[in-house]
Formats: C-alpha cells, structure tokens, sequence
C-alpha cells in the first residue's frame, strides 16, 4: 500500500547482493509472535538452508525462550543456521537484582525497587523537549504466552513516571498475575519549545506477589536519552 515500508524486499535484494543467484524464500514476521514462530518452522520445512530476520516483538521474554526464539533453536537442533539482528538499541537498557526497598509510595502495598544512593526509589531521566521514552519492563517470572502450561506471573510489577514536582505523568500498571510478566511505558516529553521540564523519575513499584529476583527494562524511544547512573545494577547512558 501507498506509503507502507518493504521490508521483506529489502533484505532480499541484500541478500542478492551479498550471493548474487542464490534462491530465496520469504515469510512476513508482522502477523504476531505464533505465526513468527511457525514462519521459522515453515522456511526450514521448505528447504531453507539459512534464515534470516531482523525483528523484534518488544514483548518478547527476556530471562527465557519464547515460542520465537524456542522456533529457532528448533531449525537450528535441525542444522539450519539461524541469524538474528541485535537490535539499535545498543546500551539503552538496565539489569539487576531486585532491590526491595520500604513499601512503595504510590499503591501502597508492596516494595518499590531500590536503584541505589540518594533517594534510591527514583532513577532520574533526562529526556529533551520533543523527544521520548518507550520502557518494556520484565522481571523474572513465569510467562503465560511462551508456556500455556505454566500458571503465568505470580507478581504484579508496576513501572511509573513522575515530573520533579512528583506529578505522575506517565505509568503502566497492567495485571500481570497470571500472564506475562510485561509492562510498557511510554512518555512524549511535549516541551517543544525547550522551555525546560527534561528531568523525570522512574519509579517502580510491586502491586501484588512476591518479589522477583532480577528485573530488566530496554528502552526503544528516542536515542537521546540520559539515565542517572544507579547503583546496584547494570545502568547505562548514551551522549547527547
């Protein structure tokens, strides 16, 4: 349609490029993470010898398989080599224990993550006027969607986002038990004009469950996105 992206056709006329004459076959990867999964079975099927993508579904497990990447160990246990694209978003990401601090301020009813030093129920974001954030959020629980058997989640987990006045301005308070462990949020910071407001706090919260034992988010927003150095974890920042 007028407009949309090929991406399909572009890799291919790479791959033309790389192995001129080489025989090719293609499966889309939009239409949702099963029929991914099943694409991967069906090229190997069909006789591929290597495959090929370069997508990603932003809640795709973290800390196991899921069924995309359980598909791919599937090809390659079958000698088909399997190839994936890492990603651009390089060391826009954070990793670590969790750190349970005092029951958290904003449910009330479990404790906030502690990223460590001064106030460490806040990890400062700088995000400049016109830009954003998009935070996927996991911790380590079981995960509904990649295993229909197990019982899902048993933490609800919950990501937030305050301005400096701790005016909530964004937040993600899916519930998680019994699904996935998965939280998204997403933040426009719609001072244009640059008349300041680029700090903000990443908060996150326990709603319900047990405390999990390692938590990890990437964001896939903008890339100029500062985060404060935290303690205890594995944090990292990009220039601007």
């Amino acid at each position: 349609c007028s407009g949309a992206m090929d991406e399909g056709r572009g890799m291919a006329q790479l791959i033309a490029d790389v192995a001129p004459g080489s025989s090719q076959s293609f499966y889309t990867a939009f239409d949702g993470q099963a029929d991914f999964a099943n694409g991967i079975l069906a090229l190997a099927a069909g006789g591929a010898d290597v495959i090929v993508d370069d997508v990603i579904y932003f809640a795709e497990p973290m800390f196991l398989d899921g069924i995309i990447a359980q598909a791919a160990d599937q090809v390659v246990a079958d000698g088909v080599p399997y190839f994936s694209s890492a990603g651009n978003q390089a060391v826009r990401s954070y990793e670590a224990p969790f750190s349970a601090g005092d029951t958290g301020f904003y449910w009330g009813y479990g404790p906030y993550h502690d990223f460590g030093g001064t106030n460490g129920e806040f990890q400062s974001v700088f995000i400049r006027p016109g830009e954003d954030i998009w935070f996927w959020l996991q911790w380590d629980d079981a995960f509904f969607s990649a295993d229909p058997g197990s019982p899902g989640a048993s933490t609800d987990v919950d990501i937030f986002l305050f301005d400096l006045d701790f005016n909530l301005v964004a937040s993600s308070i899916e519930v998680n038990i019994g699904g996935d462990p998965v939280e998204n949020l997403y933040f426009l910071n719609e001072d244009y004009y640059g008349n300041g407001g680029e700090e903000f706090y990443l908060y996150i919260e326990i709603y319900d469950g047990p405390v999990p034992s390692r938590i990890k988010y990437v964001d896939f927003g903008s890339s100029n996105t500062i985060y404060q150095k935290a303690a205890g974890g594995k944090v990292s920042s990009t220039s601007i």
